[in-house]
């Protein structure tokens, strides 16, 4: 592999010694851009840092050294058009060969610009377009209301306020969570206090505990519940039971929307995997201890005596460890259906724990013959006889540790010092984030469809979705196409596949009931937020959102719930869920560098065309291939097509475990993204292959004289500007299921016969190797 790939495992070239074989006088064509947009478009303001005398002596220099004008083709002159050529140009860096590294030839310029704040360990254009979404969602947040707007706006902002007012949180201390605690009964390691209450063994009730923590502060432990669309009825929920997180400690709002979900970049607190290893992994034994430390330090800060407070954590962690090992001995292996009495296996009282935590809407109420879709009958059945034996004590302290872990984040700065100290060892982050970015992401995250409503309305325009619904179509289209010459894909198994592909659904923007007031006001009528209870506030929305998920047990299937269920439209990501089997794509990132509607079609297709074509190929990567087109998990393809699969996928794995980060020089794990990888290459060539098969000849851009091919790949690879700190280096290795930036961009690229001609790239290049890695093409 080493050879075939010629040089492949070097390190990035990060430095500007190679000579570029397509000159160019990028200042002139820079300021020829930036007058334009000046004088053209009347631009008062430029956002990138060019000083002014710099500026007057580039304009002086433009007059006498303006850029040849193709005369085959028309030019762009639209605002975003300018705008789009200053920042396709002022990101790269070409004085460097793009056969030799395409990654710094298209992003050379952007990463010399970038920095890493001292609050994060990489940034990227991602990070960028995340930053001014919070920016614009701070604004209107901030905003007064106004006559017509949706009387639920109230909530988001009162909720907003309240997480900027410290002087209040701090004033109020412990206290909220206390309160709780004493409301459940006591925390064990608190002893006699009142948050303690004295805890008596013989008295635990552990179906009591569970369904309190579970029904009203949507605390998922030991077992995951959930009501979900039943797939052999969609227009029915039905319970499901399945393995629990191990995500510690909790950073913010725990994203359960995203549970079995493909995103197409790392949510930052969103990594089961970190929580495992930091549980099970010895060469995490630094961050393992830092995590007990911190266990002890939120005790002691609660109350507890310190020695208690050690002894009774270091118990803790066991039981933690010993249940997350329990999950990596017995994996997913396929769904069984129980009733509830079968899945208690007459240890756990599963009848009467639903019981005590289902709304009373929810009727008829449930009995032992309620069905029960089992995700992880292994892994329940072997917990269930195992936490039988465990003491009570530990169990208690356990559970209610779920929730004060997850609650943290909403005290005062004595706690959030304490979680920071842990944030050190784990995140590496040298600063807290801002408050306000934190109170921004919050209020987002919880009150998603009154944010995404705001949102929408100031930044988002109608012809947006309709435009990307035409993108879908053809790059489904091209998809079904490629499989017409597939030579490994069985002849049987095509059609299936296509019938998968057909049957993708697509959400696109903001689902279309949130533009009614009406019914916006109803979604959130029954949940309230004041100005001054962050803390409060959150326990409310949590029992709001835990009980009418609950509560969806005897409900119809709402149309358009399953896709919006991942996120809300003020997000900048793309979704795909194996188990229904469908996209989402936010409004927030339908914008600039993925989409606009004044840019040539190359510059959307090679965008957002590659992120549609990237979500539908997780349909069929090396974990979507195992659902059917109804999200059933099943053997659906012929043995030889799964072996053929297998066999290609391998060598995406040989080939981005060669890769190595030049900030630790470690090599890439091929295995641990090789899903994303298959996605990124299969995306790659779907858009490809519906932009340069459905769409006419475009403009260029101006001062741009690239071929529509080479502005394709340049538009993809653009997306994945990024900068790493050592920390974010070896997060992303150790932690993130997608490669890093550099190498979405080299990977795809080498292993693309299009790319390689469109810019003349020799056989046996490094961007052009002999081995050519493909999928689904």
């Amino acid at each position: 592999m080493k050879d075939k790939l010629t040089t492949s495992k070097a390190q990035l070239a990060r430095e500007d010694s190679v000579v570029s074989k397509s000159p160019s006088k990028i200042p002139f064509i820079l300021v020829g851009i930036f007058a334009a947009v000046t004088i053209a478009l009347m631009i008062t303001t430029i956002v990138f840092a060019v000083q002014k005398n710099d500026i007057a002596a580039k304009l002086d220099e433009l007059k006498a050294n303006k850029p040849p004008v193709p005369v085959d083709r028309e030019t762009c002159t639209t605002k975003q058009c300018y705008d789009s050529a200053y920042a396709y140009l002022s990101n790269m860096n070409q004085s460097v060969n793009p056969c030799d590294n395409f990654f710094e030839y298209a992003c050379g310029g952007w990463n010399q610009r970038h920095t890493v704040p001292e609050d994060q360990i990489k940034v990227s254009v991602f990070s960028s377009l995340r930053d001014d979404l919070k920016d614009k969602l701070k604004v209107l947040f901030e905003r007064s209301p106004i006559a017509g707007e949706p009387s639920s706006y109230h909530i988001i902002r009162n909720d907003y306020q309240s997480c900027e007012d410290l002087d209040t949180i701090n004033e109020l201390g412990a206290k909220p969570l206390t309160d709780v605690l004493t409301s459940l009964g006591g925390w064990p390691v608190l002893g006699s206090t009142p948050a303690g209450g004295n805890w008596n063994a013989t008295t635990f009730d552990f179906e009591k505990l569970w369904a309190a923590l579970r029904g009203t502060h949507g605390v998922q432990i030991i077992v995951y519940i959930d009501t979900v669309t039943d797939p052999n009825n969609k227009t029915k929920h039905k319970l499901t039971a399945s393995t629990p997180f191990f995500v510690v400690p909790k950073v913010g709002i725990e994203k359960t929307q995203l549970r079995g979900v493909k995103t197409l970049i790392d949510e930052r607190d969103y990594s089961e995997e970190l929580g495992i290893k930091i549980l099970l992994d010895e060469s995490y034994s630094k961050e393992r201890k830092a995590y007990l430390q911190y266990m002890i330090d939120i005790a002691v800060a609660l109350g507890a005596d310190e020695t208690v407070a050690k002894e009774d954590m270091k118990n803790l962690i066991e039981f933690e460890s010993n249940m997350a090992n329990i999950t990596v001995l017995h994996p997913y292996s396929g769904t069984t259906e129980n009733t509830l009495k079968e899945i208690g296996m007459d240890v756990i009282d599963w009848t009467r724990f639903f019981q005590l935590m289902l709304p009373a809407s929810v009727d008829p109420g449930v009995t032992d013959d309620e069905p029960i879709f089992n995700y992880s009958p292994n892994y329940i059945g072997n917990v269930t006889m195992w936490i039988k034996d465990q003491d009570n004590r530990v169990k208690a302290n356990y559970m209610i540790w779920c929730l004060v872990s997850e609650m943290v984040p909403f005290l005062n700065e004595t706690f959030l010092a304490i979680q920071h100290e842990y944030q050190l060892e784990v995140n590496k982050t040298m600063s807290p984030t801002a408050r306000w970015k934190t109170c921004v992401n919050n209020a987002n995250d919880q009150y998603m469809f009154i944010s995404g409503r705001m949102y929408v309305d100031e930044h988002f325009t109608e012809d947006t979705i309709q435009k990307t619904l035409e993108i879908v179509h053809n790059v489904r289209t091209a998809f079904k196409s490629m499989l017409k010459t597939n030579d490994w894909l069985q002849e049987e198994d095509k059609g299936v596949v296509a019938e998968k592909a057909d049957a993708m659904d697509i959400a696109i923007g903001y689902p279309e009931w949130i533009k009614n007031n009406t019914k916006l006001d109803a979604k959130y009528a029954d949940l309230t937020a004041t100005d001054d209870e962050y803390f409060q506030n959150n326990l409310r929305y949590r029992e709001w959102l835990s009980q009418g998920a609950l509560a969806r047990l005897r409900e119809e299937v709402k149309d358009d719930y399953s896709l919006w269920s991942f996120g809300g439209p003020a997000v900048v990501n793309a979704m795909y869920g194996a188990a229904i089997n469908g996209i989402l794509i936010p409004a927030a990132l339908l914008q600039p560098p993925f989409y606009h509607k004044d840019l040539p079609w190359y510059s959307n297709y090679g965008g957002i065309g590659v992120i549609i074509g990237h979500e539908i190929t997780h349909g069929f990567d090396n974990s979507g291939r195992r659902f059917d087109k109804d999200g059933n998990y099943t053997v659906w393809w012929r043995q030889e097509s799964i072996d053929n699969f297998l066999e290609r996928a391998q060598c995406i794995i040989d080939q981005y475990s060669e890769f190595i980060m030049p900030e630790t020089n470690r090599s890439l794990n091929g295995g641990q993204t090789q899903g994303e990888n298959i996605a990124d290459n299969g995306g790659l060539r779907e858009s490809y292959k519906a932009n340069m098969g459905n769409i006419p000849k475009q403009p260029r851009l101006p001062g741009i004289d690239f071929t529509e091919e080479q502005m394709f790949f340049l538009s993809y690879s653009q997306l994945w500007c990024s900068v790493f700190t050592p920390e974010g280096a070896d997060d992303v290795i150790d932690n993130d299921v997608h490669s890093p930036g550099p190498y979405r961009v080299i990977g795809a690229l080498q292993n693309n016969e299009a790319f390689s001609a469109a810019f003349n790239c020799p056989a046996g290049s490094y961007m052009n190797p002999d081995l050519k890695c493909k999928v689904w093409y």
